[in-house]
C-alpha cells in the first residue's frame, strides 16, 4: 500500500491526476470482482483471507501499473532505479512488524484475553482487544526498525531530515 504513495505523487507533480484515477477505478473494479469470486467460492473459514488477499493483490497491481506508466513517460519518465531498494526496506520493516506482533500474541495474548472473557467486561470482545494490542506493539517495533534502517541505509534522508530540523530551529530564533 505504501508503495502507491511513492508513485502517485509523481503523476500529481506532473499535473496528471487522471492517470492514477483511471488506474485506481480499474483496480477497485478488479478488487470488487475478486472479492465476489472469493466470497462465493471459498470455504467459510477462508472468505476473509480471500478478501484481504484480493485487496493486497490489487494494491500491488496498482503500484506495478503506475510504475510502468511512469517509467514510459515521454518527458524523461520516473527513474525507478532506487525503487527496488526502497521496496526491499519497506518489505523488511513490514516483516519485522509482523514478527513482533506474532511474538507479542504468542507471549502475552492468551492469558489476558481469557481473563477478560471470563469477567465479561469491556466494550470490545477480548480477542479484538488482544489483536489491537499486538498490532500496536508490532507497529512500535516496525517504526523503530524502519527508523534504524533509514539511519543506516538512507544517508541522504538522514541528511535531509537533519537539514529540515536545522532550518526550523533557525526560523524559531
Amino acid at each position: 500500500f505504501s508503495m502507491n504513495k511513492l508513485v502517485t505523487p509523481w503523476f500529481h507533480a506532473r499535473k496528471d491526476v487522471r492517470t492514477p484515477m483511471i488506474v485506481a477505478v480499474c483496480m477497485v473494479a478488479l478488487n470488487l470482482a475478486l472479492n465476489c469470486l472469493f466470497v462465493f467460492t471459498l470455504p467459510a473459514e477462508w472468505k476473509h483471507s480471500g478478501i484481504a488477499g484480493s485487496t493486497v493483490f490489487c494494491s500491488l497491481c496498482t503500484f506495478l501499473v503506475l510504475s510502468v506508466l511512469a517509467s514510459r513517460d515521454s518527458n524523461g519518465g520516473l527513474r525507478s532505479g532506487r525503487l527496488p531498494g526502497l521496496f526491499a526496506r519497506v518489505l523488511c520493516a513490514t516483516g519485522v512488524m509482523c514478527a513482533a506482533a506474532l511474538f507479542y500474541e504468542r507471549m502475552f495474548g492468551g492469558s489476558f484475553s481469557a481473563s477478560l472473557a471470563s469477567s465479561g467486561s469491556g466494550l470490545f470482545g477480548a480477542s479484538v482487544f488482544e489483536g489491537l494490542k499486538a498490532l500496536f506493539f508490532g507497529g512500535i517495533v516496525c517504526a523503530a526498525a524502519y527508523t534504524a534502517a533509514v539511519g543506516v541505509f538512507c544517508p541522504e534522508l538522514r541528511t535531509a531530515a537533519a537539514g529540515a530540523v536545522l532550518r526550523r530551529v533557525r526560523r524559531s530564533r
